[in-house]
C-alpha cells in the first residue's frame, strides 16, 4: 500500500512551484499516494496528485481564521500518514496533529521572522517584537514536529528541531529539456525578468536601466509577472524607460519558458534586504538551465554561484546605470554573451537541479515513516461537517 501523504496550504495556489512542480510531483513519482489541500476553484486530479480544494479567502484575517481550519478538516478527510505544511499560520494546527498520533513536516519557504520585520502592515514599533516571538516560536515547534524543511540554509539556522533539511528550489529540468534552445543570433529578446513584480525586487533599476546612452538600438526589456501593488504598476508607467519595456503580464508552464528562451539576458537584481541576500532565487537557475548569460545582485551567496562558472555579471542591484551597461555589454559581445550561458547551462545541468532534491525529500519521508507505527486519525465530528462554507464551487 502506498503511504498517504498531504500536503496543506492557506497561502499558495494548489499549482504553486514548490508544492506541485517539484515536491508533489516527484512524490508521486517515487510511489507517495498524494494530496494538496490548497485554496483554489475546485477539486481535479494533476499528474497523479489529488487537488482538494478550499474557498479563497478575501483577506488576511478570513485566510488564517477561516482558509486554515478549513484546509486542516478536509486534509483530515485524507486521512494520510504524513502532513505536509507550507504556511506558518498551519504549525499551531501541525501540533494538533501531532497530538493525534500524525507524522506533521512543515516547510518553510521564506525566512519568516525576518520577513515579519519587511511586513508594512505591522506597526513599525511592534515589528523586532513580532520577529523574536516568531524565532523563539518556530524553535519551539521545529523540535515538537517530525521534521522541518527549507528552502535555504540560512532560515535552517533559527530552527532547533531534530531533522532540518534544506531542499532548494532547483529548476525541474525534465520540463525545461524539451525547450529547443534557439540560437543567440535567433533570440528577439533582449532582456527578461520573470516573477513578482516589486520595487524590492529591482522594478525600478531594470525599467531605468534600458535607458542609459549606450543601450543598443532596439533591445528592450521584458517583464512577465504580477504586481501585487496597483499603485506600484501605475508609478512604473511613468518611469522613462518604460517606453522600452514589454509588460506580458503572468505566463507560467510552457508560455513562460519560451519568453525566457528568446531572451538574451536574464535578470535577477533584488536589493539587498534582510532576506534576499541569504535565498537561492530559483529563476537564476531557471535562466542559467535555459542558456542565459545572467545579470545578478553582487551578493556573496549569489556571486559564489555566478562567478564560480562564469555565467554572467554581478552588480549593484540599486545603480541603474551598473545594470544597464551589464545588459549592453552582453547584447554587444555575442560570442561571450553565448558563451556564459552555456557555461551556466553545464553547471545547472550538473550542480542545479530538482532531481537531486526530489531524493532528499523522499529519504526525509522514509526516515519520519520508517518503523514506526503511524495511527492516522479517527473520522470524527469534525472531520464528518459538511465542508458547504469552505469548499470552493
Amino acid at each position: 500500500m502506498k503511504t498517504r501523504v498531504a500536503h496543506v496550504t492557506s497561502v499558495h495556489g494548489a499549482l504553486d512551484s514548490r508544492i506541485y512542480y517539484r515536491e508533489c510531483r516527484s512524490l508521486v513519482r517515487a510511489g507517495y499516494d498524494v494530496t494538496i489541500v490548497a485554496p483554489g476553484a475546485g477539486d481535479r486530479t494533476a499528474d497523479g496528485v489529488r487537488i482538494k480544494a478550499v474557498r479563497q479567502p478575501k483577506n488576511r484575517f478570513q485566510r488564517m481564521f477561516v482558509t486554515a481550519p478549513a484546509a486542516v478538516r478536509v486534509a483530515l478527510r485524507e486521512r494520510a500518514e504524513l502532513y505536509h505544511l507550507h504556511d506558518p499560520e498551519l504549525v499551531p494546527w501541525g501540533l494538533a496533529l501531532r497530538m493525534l498520533g500524525c507524522r506533521v513536516v512543515f516547510d518553510s519557504h521564506e525566512d519568516v521572522p525576518k520577513d515579519i520585520e519587511l511586513k508594512t502592515w505591522i506597526p513599525r514599533p511592534l515589528r523586532r517584537a513580532a520577529s523574536f516571538a516568531a524565532a523563539k516560536f518556530f524553535q519551539l515547534t521545529s523540535r515538537l514536529l517530525d521534521a522541518t524543511v527549507v528552502a535555504v540554509p540560512s532560515i535552517a539556522e533559527g530552527m532547533g528541531g531534530r531533522r532540518v533539511l534544506t531542499i532548494y528550489n532547483y529548476p525541474v529540468l525534465e520540463d525545461l529539456e524539451s525547450m529547443m534552445l534557439r540560437p543567440w543570433s535567433e533570440r528577439s529578446r533582449a532582456a527578461i525578468y520573470f516573477g513578482s513584480i516589486t520595487e524590492h525586487r529591482g522594478l525600478r533599476e531594470m525599467v531605468s536601466a534600458m535607458t542609459i546612452p549606450d543601450m543598443p538600438d532596439g533591445a528592450r526589456l521584458t517583464l512577465a509577472g504580477s504586481f501585487d501593488d496597483a499603485a506600484v504598476f501605475a508609478s512604473a508607467q511613468t518611469l522613462p524607460g518604460w517606453e522600452r519595456t514589454d509588460f506580458v503580464g503572468w505566463q507560467e508552464g510552457r508560455a513562460l519558458w519560451e519568453l525566457v528562451g528568446d531572451a538574451k539576458v536574464g535578470l535577477v537584481t533584488l536589493h539587498p534586504t534582510l532576506t534576499f541576500p541569504d535565498g537561492m532565487p530559483t529563476k537564476l537557475f531557471e535562466y542559467m538551465a535555459l542558456g542565459l548569460p545572467v545579470v545578478a545582485s553582487d551578493f556573496p551567496a549569489w556571486r559564489d554561484i555566478v562567478s564560480s562558472c562564469s555565467c554572467g555579471i554581478l552588480v549593484n542591484p540599486l545603480d541603474p546605470t551598473a545594470i544597464g551597461r551589464a545588459i549592453a555589454w552582453l547584447l554587444r559581445n555575442p560570442d561571450d554573451a553565448a558563451a556564459m550561458g552555456e557555461r551556466g547551462r553545464d553547471a545547472a545541468l550538473r550542480n542545479y537541479q530538482w532531481r537531486t532534491e526530489a531524493t532528499k525529500l523522499a529519504a526525509l519521508y522514509a526516515d519520519v515513516c520508517a518503523n514506526v507505527r503511524i495511527r492516522r486519525p479517527e473520522r470524527h465530528v469534525a472531520a464528518e461537517r459538511p465542508a458547504r462554507s469552505h469548499r470552493s464551487a
